[in-house]
């Protein structure tokens, strides 16, 4: 659930290419 995240978005996991929070 949530975006894809990017440089931009930060994420839950903390490493892009997971999802984000939103």
């Amino acid at each position: 659930k949530g975006e894809p995240c990017n440089s931009s978005v930060p994420c839950c996991s903390g490493i892009c290419g997971y999802f984000n929070c939103a």
